[in-house]
């Protein structure tokens, strides 16, 4: 796609090595796909990549940018979307709201950890009498 052009040589570098890491684990991330099953090993190979936290500035995240975080999602998820939403919802959903809402105190107790894979940020939604039910609120 040329996509290489437009980015940074730090993220050319960053989604190459994305690639390769999930290209090399391909053979067991399919094993997971046929079992159902979710590929927990790959939470430390990512760990390794430095990607983790993708656009948050600070905290020992990369702050890249959209485009440059964009194309390192693409790398994961051609070859595994369950993984992908894992690692979205965690960086996303997860660590973006607090770098977005917390206070100080509060973005360093939980955003070191989590860029390190220490502590795994989710999203929950729930509310009486909708359930999770995100347009009816």
């Amino acid at each position: 796609m040329g996509i290489d052009q437009k980015l940074t040589g730090r993220a050319v570098a960053m989604r190459k090595a994305t690639a390769k890491m999930m290209e090399e684990n391909l053979a067991e991330i399919n094993k997971h796909v046929d079992e159902t099953t979710f590929p927990f090993f790959l939470i430390e190979k990512t760990k390794n990549l430095g990607i983790n936290g993708l656009m948050l500035r600070g905290y020992g995240s990369p702050g890249l940018s959209n485009l440059d975080a964009a194309s390192i999602i693409y790398e994961m998820g051609r070859r595994d979307g369950s993984f992908m939403l894992f690692y979205l919802a965690h960086t996303n959903l997860g660590m973006a709201v607090i770098s977005a809402l917390a206070d100080e105190e509060q973005k360093q107790r939980w955003l070191p950890p989590a860029i390190k894979f220490e502590k795994i940020i989710c999203f929950g939604l729930t509310e009486p009498h909708n359930g999770s039910d995100a347009t009816g609120l």
